[in-house]
């Protein structure tokens, strides 16, 4: 969810549980349950900083924490189709 200084300006985990879900729901103060829901996040980063530590300092922790700039904000969530096992 954070944006660190090594984010890639585009990221794609596959989960086996809806975590996006369950910590953006744990972010605006709602209790959740931790799911199992095989997903596909993409991540699209606005900002992208390869590692330069000063230029992330300012940005994301100095002013982007009052700005609450320091989450990712551009974050798709496709549900994967689990196939049944095969007997």
């Amino acid at each position: 969810m954070i944006i660190d200084p090594h984010t890639q300006p585009v990221t794609d985990l596959d989960l086996e549980f809806d975590f996006h879900g369950y910590f953006d729901s744990a972010y605006t103060g709602v209790a959740n349950e931790l799911m199992v829901k095989p997903n596909r996040l993409t991540i699209t980063s606005e900002a992208t900083f390869q590692g330069d530590l000063e230029s992330y300092a300012r940005t994301i922790v100095w002013y982007g924490r009052k700005a609450n700039r320091f989450r990712h904000s551009d974050v798709r969530v496709e549900l994967l189709r689990v196939l049944p096992a095969s007997r």
